[in-house]
């Protein structure tokens, strides 16, 4: 086998790797899914908790609401962080995000909620 062929393989093999960070319930949610679950002026905190868990990042708010943050993050390596020399110039992944923020009034009950869904990179190397 030419070593070409080699190469080809190797990185068709490596690219499908990834690294998955936050909260995985995320990982397959949907708008739809979200709203199914969450109501404004309906579900509270102590609901969202036992759904999701404990958020990543809890916010307080001057009205003496909070703001909760959970984020799903997986990343890919690009197929040119294998190969010699080159990884060295340019790399990196490319990411999926996934971000569920949700607004509760001073009573603790959802006031708003935002779902949204992302794409984006990281670069590494010399020229990035």
């Amino acid at each position: 086998m030419s070593k070409k062929i080699i190469a080809l393989i190797m990185c068709l093999l490596v690219t499908g790797c990834g690294a998955k960070t936050g909260h995985q319930f995320l990982a397959k949610m949907s708008n739809q899914e979200v709203a199914n679950k969450l109501v404004a002026n309906k579900t509270s905190k102590a609901e969202v908790r036992e759904m999701f868990g404990d958020p990543e990042d809890i916010d307080m708010i001057d009205n003496g609401g909070e703001t909760w943050l959970y984020k799903y993050i997986r990343s890919e390596s690009k197929g040119i962080n294998y190969v010699p020399i080159a990884s060295s110039f340019y790399g990196g992944t490319n990411d999926s995000i996934k971000k569920l923020k949700i607004k509760f009034n001073d009573c603790g009950v959802i006031e708003k909620y935002t779902f949204s869904n992302s794409k984006g990179e990281t670069k590494a190397g010399l020229f990035q």
